[in-house]
């Protein structure tokens, strides 16, 4: 039976929820025909019960104008798409009990807000069902959505404006926003609900899932070109919808994995979704960090940007006992970040040691559990501290060196003739090098500080993709480069640089003019840019170390003077630049992450104790305390 609504009287007022349970409210959308005023009552209810309800997940988008909603008697103005979406929602005959944000929290309470979303794990995942409104006129009768059901699901035998359907909804913006990605990861059964009814979630899951595991690549439907390979076209959490339906569901998870769902990398992950408060790229990721209980993380709206974002950073350091958030790079494809080594680094300028979102940083984990040049030394006594508003990191270790020569940056991208002259600049600085032996061409009787790079850089799985064996010898890389080399310089094509010669990089100009070019040529020059790529070769001022720095932000690259550190609980040495001292204390700002032959092991603390603190045997310099800033 539909249901009367009388004038709104005055506009509503919440009543406190009780803050130290699991009280939340919840909605009755009363029911009602299409152009009845929309009405419902709103109750508190306790999460601990037995509830039966739906959570809607929905866009907010454009906040005018506003609509009129009668909630217990009071007028409430709600936004244009969550009134689209009540009214698409709304029974005729039957009442429906909804969770929405955005009526049955108190938006203007700060910390009932904040409250709140501590609970959102247990709010989306009690739903009897999560509805995904997405505001397209879709025909649910269409051959797709009926051919989508059957299993198994074979996308090639249509054409691709047969799943116009599909790229209707895979191109909507629900997919882009932060929030949307817990409500629809953390329920146990979707339904997508359309202006023109519903359809099961399943179906969407399938079409996506068929697409990813043929690498479907690009479907042109007439109207744009979308990448189904993921499910949010490069900018989600996860790499498809089942792996953030796994990931989030599973019962373990390794922190090893970079594609794992712990706060950490589901925040730094989280740059290409959309939010109107940038906290809530914390707040809004708790409740699918598997890493994360209950009060783990205080959702605290009264703290700013950079306080919420060092909870992530001791959350991390809590649950790792380590300091691989340190282990980051600034992604190539990223946008423009402030210097972030400049002296007069300003209040908007983040701390040079916090990897985030906005600065499109990349962990190196994978790299950091392979290798460990703090080994044998826990930070579990003396734990490192955050401090001055999130500013100030304090952490103990040891200096090893200081850096005499670096490369130009983006040396991948050099041309090839420039190359010899940078690796004598190396040979000159860095005598412990072992050089190989000249063969052919003089000039290239300085390659070994490449070489040897190229040796400690490659894990076994890329060196037997590229090469065929999981162990190049130094002989065997330094043949390869300079065959490579001698190949370029008799065609006269110095001019070319190592990424235009990857096996994925289009064909350069002149290719097919290279007598003698091959697939083996091509590799040798995959595994130079793959570990040059991303840094910049340095070595040190004593001769003890080469290697590559992994760069932090667009604007700052590692400079003759700075400093090479190993920071306890650190799995990769840091390159450091001094910036003053505060009493004792030094000051410095991080350039960036190094593998440094001769330091990946542990080698600095030999002989100190599992606190830190020398031992008998220990002959290196004394660790100190510093800050990074």
């Amino acid at each position: 039976m539909e249901s009367t609504c009388t004038a709104p009287k005055q506009a509503f007022c919440y009543t406190p929820l009780d803050e130290e349970g699991q009280q939340t409210r919840l909605f009755t959308l009363l029911p009602g025909k299409r152009q009845s005023p929309l009405c419902g009552i709103l109750v508190a209810a306790n999460l601990k019960n037995d509830l039966q309800y739906d959570a809607l997940s929905y866009v907010w988008g454009d906040p005018t104008p506003l609509f009129e909603l009668v909630v217990n008697g009071d007028m409430l103005e709600i936004a244009e798409n969550l009134c689209k979406a009540l009214l698409a929602i709304r029974l005729e005959t039957e009442p429906l009990t909804l969770w929405i944000d955005a009526i049955c929290i108190n938006q203007e309470d700060i910390d009932e807000r904040g409250r709140q979303v501590q609970l959102m794990r247990s709010i989306y995942g009690s739903a009897n069902a999560v509805r995904v409104w997405l505001d397209i006129d879709i025909d649910l009768g269409s051959p797709a959505l009926e051919a989508a059901q059957t299993q198994p699901l074979v996308l090639t035998r249509h054409d691709l404006a047969f799943w116009d359907p599909f790229y209707q909804i895979f191109s909507n913006a629900y997919w882009g926003r932060l929030w949307t990605q817990q409500e629809f990861f953390l329920s146990r059964r979707l339904v997508f609900q359309f202006p023109t009814g519903t359809l099961d979630g399943e179906p969407v899951i399938a079409f996506e899932r068929a697409a990813n595991n043929i690498w479907f690549g690009s479907l042109d439907s007439g109207q744009a070109s979308v990448d189904y390979s993921t499910n949010t076209f490069g900018h989600g959490l996860f790499s498809t919808l089942d792996d953030g339906f796994e990931s989030t569901r599973g019962d373990g998870f390794s922190y090893a994995d970079n594609n794992g769902a712990f706060l950490l990398n589901l925040w730094l992950r989280s740059h290409g979704l959309k939010s109107t408060d940038p906290r809530d790229h914390v707040y809004g990721l708790v409740g699918l960090a598997k890493d994360c209980r209950e009060h783990m993380i205080d959702s605290d709206y009264n703290l700013t940007t950079l306080e919420a974002y060092a909870q992530v950073i001791e959350h991390s350091i809590r649950t790792t006992s380590s300091l691989a958030f340190l282990c980051y790079q600034h992604t190539l494809s990223g946008g423009d970040v402030p210097h972030c080594c400049s002296p007069a680094n300003g209040e908007s300028t983040l701390p040079t040691w916090l990897p985030s979102p906005s600065k499109h940083s990349t962990l190196l984990l994978p790299d950091s559990y392979i290798n460990n040049a703090s080994s044998g030394v826990t930070i579990c006594t003396n734990p490192p501290t955050i401090s001055h508003g999130g500013r100030i990191f304090s952490v103990r270790g040891i200096k090893h060196d200081v850096l005499a020569v670096t490369s130009p940056r983006g040396l991948a991208d050099e041309p090839i003739c420039s190359l010899p002259e940078i690796l004598r600049q190396f040979n000159r600085t860095s005598t412990s090098t072992p050089s190989t032996s000249s063969t052919n061409k003089p000039i290239w009787a300085e390659d070994g500080p490449l070489c040897l790079a190229l040796s400690n850089w490659l894990d076994s799985h890329l060196s037997t993709r590229l090469f065929g064996n999981p162990n190049p010898t130094l002989t065997e890389l330094s043949s390869r480069v300079r065959s490579l080399v001698n190949l370029l310089e008799s065609a006269g094509r110095l001019d070319l640089s190592f990424e235009d010669l990857t096996l994925t990089a289009p064909p350069p100009s002149g290719h097919s003019s290279i007598p003698g070019l091959s697939e083996t040529h091509r590799q040798t020059a995959q595994a130079i840019w793959f570990c040059t790529v991303g840094g910049v070769l340095v070595a040190t001022r004593q001769g003890t170390s080469t290697g590559l720095c992994y760069l932090v932000c667009q604007g700052c690259t590692p400079e003759p003077g700075d400093e090479v550190w190993v920071l306890f609980g650190c799995s990769m040495p840091m390159i450091l630049r001094f910036r003053g001292s505060v009493g004792d204390i030094k000051r410095y700002a991080v350039v960036g992450p190094a593998k440094m032959i001769g330091l990946m092991d542990g080698e600095a603390c030999k002989g100190l104790r599992l606190d830190g603190e020398p031992g008998e045997e220990h002959q290196g310099n004394e660790p100190v305390e510093i800050e990074l800033i």
